[in-house]
């Protein structure tokens, strides 16, 4: 298995591409099989990861829009816990 090491890497956007992460420089690409957590936006991610940190789903931002009433982010943040850790705390909080 490749490493990352200190090259810069761009992620691939396209949904239905199985390549997460490439280097065309250093001809390296990581695929979906060999990262860790599902890519939120790729086809079939399951879970959704919305906030990675806090491992938030989409589904569970969903369920706190739909059933737990969440009328604005702040809601949703502290509903879910999404956002919480230092590192990514928001500004409007």
């Amino acid at each position: 298995m490749d490493t990352v090491g200190d090259s810069n890497y761009h992620i691939c956007l396209n949904k239905d591409c199985e390549v997460i992460y490439f280097n065309s420089e250093e001809d390296l690409i990581f695929e979906k099989e060999q990262v860790r957590l599902p890519i939120w936006f790729k086809k079939d991610a399951d879970p959704k990861y919305i906030c990675y940190c806090n491992k938030v789903t989409e589904e569970q931002i969903t369920d706190a829009l739909q059933k737990d009433d969440a009328k604005n982010i702040k809601d949703i943040i502290r509903i879910t816990g999404a956002m919480i850790t230092d590192n990514v705390r928001l500004k409007i909080l």
